[in-house]
């Protein structure tokens, strides 16, 4: 259960609107965080910005993914960790996990 109800699309302002429909094309869903950042569009265009950013940076697919499962797993966060680390296209390995699960466990 969210604890803030969906935007209904029909009630969006335009902003909302445009900011919705650049992170569904490039992402193909607008989950996690990013409907509850659609109540404020500019915040939300520039952590999409932000995150298109990082993901097509220089360091590749693989290593990118490996980074955000290991902080994901330091910090305890939980639907990031799950929907990064299932990821069959990014060919994370189980020894990927162990050094995430690891970072976490030498945190603690």
């Amino acid at each position: 259960m969210s604890r803030l109800p969906p935007l209904d699309p029909a009630s969006m302002t335009a902003e909302q609107k445009r900011v919705h429909d650049t992170i569904a094309g490039a992402r193909k869903t607008v989950r996690g965080p990013l409907p509850m950042w659609l109540r404020n569009p500019a915040l939300a265009d520039h952590a999409n910005a932000f995150g298109v950013a990082l993901r097509d940076s220089s360091i590749g697919r693989r290593i990118f993914e490996l980074i955000v499962i290991t902080v994901c797993r330091a910090w305890s966060v939980q639907y990031a960790w799950s929907s990064h680390a299932d990821r069959k296209s990014t060919r994370l390995n189980s020894s990927h996990l162990v050094i995430s699960y690891a970072v976490f466990c030498l945190k603690k």
